[in-house]
Formats: structure tokens, C-alpha cells, sequence
């Protein structure tokens, strides 16, 4: 992420709250910026099937609490 300039970023993913609280710390001990790293409530098994709809919806959902200028 370096290389292409990233400072700050927030993060998505599908894991639960303490595991992405310990990704959040290890990018910010890496020296990124990271004002927020959410996961969206879903199983493992069904993450395939997940519309990728619901998945704009949450980013964009989470960049707007973020408080990540573009």
C-alpha cells in the first residue's frame, strides 16, 4: 500500500469486531492511519453468496462515519 501512496484507509471485511480491531492496530503500528475497520455480519460458509450490493452499501455506510476526507 506504500508503494501506491496509501496513508490512510478504512477497512471491511467479514471477520468480528476483535479481530479487526487487532488488524486495525498492526496497520497502525505500520504506520497507516486506519480511523476505521468494521466487519459485516455474516457467516463464513454464506460470504460467497453475499450480494455484492449489501457490500457497497456497508463501505460506503462505514466512509461516511469514517471521517475520511477523499
Amino acid at each position: 500500500m506504500r508503494t501506491r501512496g496509501v496513508k490512510t484507509f478504512i477497512g471491511v471485511s467479514y471477520f468480528p469486531a476483535k479481530l479487526n480491531a487487532n488488524f486495525q492496530r498492526y496497520f497502525t503500528a505500520a504506520g497507516f492511519r486506519v480511523p476505521a475497520m468494521e466487519g459485516i455480519a455474516v457467516q463464513f460458509n454464506d460470504v460467497p453468496k453475499f450480494p455484492p450490493a449489501q457490500i457497497a452499501d456497508f463501505i460506503k455506510a462505514v466512509d461516511t462515519t469514517s471521517g475520511v476526507e477523499p
